[in-house]
């Protein structure tokens, strides 16, 4: 061979080593056993921010068809990144769905016993995962998984729904506030029930008690200080601070838009729609948040040190709220979907969920990955190259994030409920209260209280208007079988009833 045909021979080579080998890339929620690295791949350990809505329904945001209620930041976020389009909360409420987030867990798996938390010693956090991977660590906003007692607040006792309280730390429940359960620093509602009013005497500051100077009245109408301000005051402060040295787990879980439903500070861009004042509030709330975000992003995207090694997943806990006389149907909360907060249909646990990494993610893309809230901590552990617990029910979707290797899927998801009733149907009527929920693959089971178990093919009927149950008996039964064996003993003891 020639020098120059041997020179020609070896630059083929090394070209074709750079071209991937296997299949397309995809976004699609099957098996993909060839997801390809796009041309910026990430180095390890980027920074992760997790920005999570209190009762944003899959509707409440414009990149999921809301016309009335202008989220111009949201969907921002969704076109510079990935929209997850079949994104599962931990559950239809507050509280089990954190605890999901949090510990990579289906929600049954939640202790319930008074007095003690909800997360038991030996469950590891994904923030203590993330630190112990050498992540600096910080939880802002409504933590609701145990440490305090109701609060000593007197407005607690006017609105006559939870008696006052000590305002302490509970006894036997210090070891579960954030800063003993992987955070470094927090700022943070610890009780779940003191979260929904938004001008509170007090919030927990990495595990102390911080008397709020400009809401001592105890007359409720002339507090001046909005909780959710000082929320994205320390969530900005942390991000503009942050050097690049060293990464950093951030958990925004903003309450808004939680009842109370009330018009947050400033001029309502809302006040001269012909609605009810309660929706006008209610859209504010939303609008308000979205303005929040805005301003983290922008945090975000003028940080030099942090633009381009930062991970951002929005999402929201659980489905419509439905209080204070707001109507979630008026906007069309939940879109498409059937149910609110408090049901197991999808309207009630399938919530809008972007993820931005730039450089990463490719702007305007989409996913029908099957997801949940038990997937973030196994897919935090595989970006930063560790080993999540063996325990856990969540499959990590990096490889959805990154177009590399091999998506695995879920042979199932569940969900369980124990609270007294369903959500509004759109007569006003209510749901039967659905106890269980299953997915496998498109089929999703349905138990209710006192009725007939109910079945679906989402990708036929994403609003579970059609029952399938006498058609399918043998899917049916398979289902079934798994909602028994994950039942909670309070679900076995409801449903025996």
């Amino acid at each position: 061979m020639s020098l120059n045909n041997l020179l020609i021979h070896s630059i083929l080579i090394v070209l074709l080593g750079l071209i991937p080998q296997g299949g397309a890339k995809t976004w699609a929620g099957k098996r993909s056993e060839n997801l390809q690295p796009g041309s910026h791949f990430p180095r390890a350990s980027p920074n992760i921010i997790f920005i999570l809505a209190d009762d944003l329904g899959y509707g409440d945001v414009g990149f999921n068809g809301q016309r009335l209620i202008k989220t111009p930041e949201i969907d921002r976020l969704a076109s510079e990144g990935m929209v997850f389009r079949q994104h599962y909360s931990g559950a239809p409420v507050c509280t089990p769905s954190r605890y999901s987030l949090m510990t990579g867990k289906f929600c049954n798996r939640m202790d319930r016993s008074k007095g003690k938390g909800v997360l038991h010693q030996n469950e590891e956090t994904v923030a203590e995962l993330l630190r112990e991977a050498g992540y600096r660590t910080h939880f802002i906003g409504k933590w609701g998984l145990g440490g305090a007692d109701m609060s000593d607040d007197p407005h607690m006792n006017e609105t006559g729904l939870w008696p006052a309280g000590t305002g302490s730390l509970l006894p036997g429940q210090e070891s579960v506030i954030p800063t003993r359960r992987g955070f470094d620093t927090s700022l943070a509602y610890l009780n779940q029930a003191y979260a929904h009013w938004y001008f509170p005497t007090h919030l927990w500051q990495n595990g102390k008690r911080m008397e709020i100077k400009g809401n001592q009245s105890p007359t409720y109408s002339e507090r001046t200080v909005y909780s959710h301000d000082l929320f994205l005051q320390e969530a900005k402060s942390l991000i503009r601070g942050a050097t690049g040295d060293t990464p950093f787990y951030l958990q925004i879980s903003f309450t808004l838009p939680h009842r109370e439903t009330k018009p947050p500070p400033g001029t309502n861009p809302y006040a001269s729609k012909e609605w009810p004042e309660v929706e006008k509030a209610f859209a504010w709330m939303v609008t308000y948040l979205d303005r929040s975000i805005g301003e983290i992003m922008n945090e975000v995207d003028h940080n030099d040190a942090i633009r381009n090694n930062t991970l951002v997943i929005f999402s929201s806990d659980n489905g419509p709220q439905y209080t204070d006389g707001h109507d979630p149907y008026f906007f069309d909360s939940n879109g498409p979907l059937r149910g609110n907060k408090s049901d197991l249909y999808e309207g009630g646990i399938r919530v809008p969920t972007v993820a931005r990494w730039k450089g990463v993610i490719p702007p305007g893309s989409s996913t029908e990955h099957v997801s949940a809230f038990c997937d973030f901590p196994p897919t935090c552990v595989e970006l930063v190259e560790t080993e999540p617990p063996e325990d856990i029910d969540g499959i990590s979707f990096a490889p959805i994030l990154r177009a590399a290797g091999t998506q695995e899927e879920h042979e199932f998801l569940y969900w369980e409920f124990a609270g007294p009733q369903g959500g509004p149907k759109p007569s006003g009527q209510r749901e039967t209260v659905q106890r269980q929920a299953v997915r496998m693959g498109d089929w999703k089971l349905i138990v209710p209280q006192g009725s007939p178990a109910e079945l679906y093919d989402l990708s036929e009927d994403p609003r579970e208007s059609v029952d399938l149950s006498s058609k399918h008996p043998e899917v049916l039964k398979r289902l079934l079988r798994i909602a028994r064996n994950q039942a909670s003993p309070r679900i076995r003891e409801l449903l025996a009833d």
